[in-house]
């Protein structure tokens, strides 16, 4: 090996050796600052960022943002259930709404190439869509990406939502009207559960999963049950029959949910 090739070499092994430093120093930080949220130590910043269609009633989104703080209430109050003492577990701040630009992106499938594509257009998109909204990402733990559009119809409404598990980062796509806003800040709050590693309360088909994916496993009769577990989504009303919840009065974490998330 010539002299010359020889340095070039040495440099590149050693810009080499630099990234990957620096990637392993972020990872570092990055678990550290996750396991750092799940002790509790400190209320918790989530931004709910909102992009919607031009044709979205504007109430919709003002309905959203005057509701937030009833769930920060709703989620303290279910955390005192399991710590006893009083504590403001979340703070959301609702930023926009922005025009959306595009949607954000899916997997388009399970590889190991496909889901590696899927992370660095992710993370272009929320790059974006953050400079956009003026969002300052250091500046909170969670952020929740709510796309909006106006209802197709009068009798449902689409609502859907994926978010990292035990990462920073969840999206929620929403046909929001006014009297909705309840039912979109419930999944908002699922994904952020699983940003935190809570898992799902519901089966491949979507049926609740008994008993933990129950509200209060322990009610008598067990039908039909008052509340909804936050990460099964749906309200059992009888061993068949499942709603969707539309108060935030009706949610409830589970003891499961409660130890995933460390308030067990």
């Amino acid at each position: 090996m010539s002299e010359k090739r020889s340095l070039f070499f040495r440099i590149r092994v050693g810009v080499l050796l630099v990234v990957l430093v620096g990637v392993g120093i972020y990872a570092i930080r990055d678990i550290r600052s996750r396991r750092e949220r799940n002790e509790w130590e400190r209320t918790l910043n989530v931004a709910v960022i909102v992009m919607a269609d031009a044709d979205v009633d504007p109430l919709a989104v003002r309905n959203l943002r005057a509701r937030a703080p009833l769930l920060a209430a709703k989620l303290r109050a279910e955390m005192k259930r399991f710590r006893g003492a009083e504590f403001s577990p979340f703070r959301f701040e609702v930023v926009g709404p922005v025009a959306i630009e595009t949607l954000a992106p899916s997997p388009r499938g399970d590889g190991l190439l496909d889901l590696a594509k899927y992370a660095w257009e992710n993370s272009r998109w929320v790059s974006r869509t953050d400079d956009r909204a003026g969002v300052n990402a250091g500046a909170y733990d969670t952020r929740i990406y709510v796309t909006v559009h106006k209802p197709k119809s009068e009798d449902r409404s689409f609502i859907e939502g994926r978010s990292q598990e035990g990462g920073h980062i969840g999206t929620v796509d929403v046909e929001l009207d006014a009297e909705m806003s309840d039912t979109a800040l419930i999944v908002i709050a699922h994904e952020m559960f699983h940003t935190l590693g809570a898992t799902d309360r519901y089966d491949a088909t979507g049926r609740i999963e008994l008993p933990d994916g129950l509200g209060d496993p322990k009610q008598v009769p067990l039908y039909p049950q008052m509340k909804a577990e936050i990460m099964a989504r749906n309200r059992a009303v009888s061993p068949v029959k499942e709603l969707i919840p539309i108060r935030i009065d009706e949610l409830a974490v589970g003891e499961k949910t409660a130890g995933e998330i460390g308030w067990k």
